[in-house]
């Protein structure tokens, strides 16, 4: 298993002890639940062929995020930090290897990650880190998301978009 706070050095930028406790927890126990699956090797998306990981995307979508809640000052950065890590979680428990790679599970397939990863982070009573995780994506188009979302939802189309280019090029 993978030590949480060695892939994601953001964790070591959260003040509130009980976002960071979650954020291990989470990263702790999918990994403890997909032991078929080693979470570096795991893609970060399987909408474009990329060799980009989810580790590697998670820790850039945190990063932006976090530089914009230090450059306005009014977001909360824990909340920034915390959700940017945890956003797409629910991909180890959806995704699924297949040969050398990997593809979408049925839980994927049936409820996406979003749900999947809002339901892990629920259980451990932070709503609104639920929330962000939630609406990361397309799913939560049709909620009002709190800034904190807005900005993780923008530096992960961002992060996409811009490997989509790499790809392309």
């Amino acid at each position: 298993m993978h030590d949480p706070e060695e892939l994601f050095p953001l964790i070591a930028e959260i003040r509130k002890k009980n976002i960071a406790e979650i954020v291990i927890s989470v990263f702790c126990e999918v990994q403890e639940k997909r032991k078929d699956i080693d979470i570096i090797v795991i893609p970060f998306t399987l909408v474009i062929p990329t060799s980009s990981t989810l580790i590697e995307h998670t820790n850039r979508v945190t990063g932006m995020a976090y530089q914009i809640g230090r450059s306005r000052g009014d977001l909360d950065l824990d909340l920034l930090i915390g959700g940017g890590l945890l956003h797409d979680v629910g991909k180890v428990m959806t995704y699924e290897k297949k040969g050398d790679g990997f593809v979408a599970g049925s839980l994927e397939k049936r409820l996406r990650h979003p749900f999947i990863g809002a339901c892990l982070v629920a259980k451990h009573g932070n709503y609104d880190l639920t929330h962000i995780v939630y609406t990361h994506s397309h799913e939560g188009g049709g909620l009002t998301r709190s800034k904190e979302a807005i900005v993780i939802n923008h530096c992960d189309f961002i992060d996409f978009e811009i490997e989509k280019r790499k790809v392309q090029a």
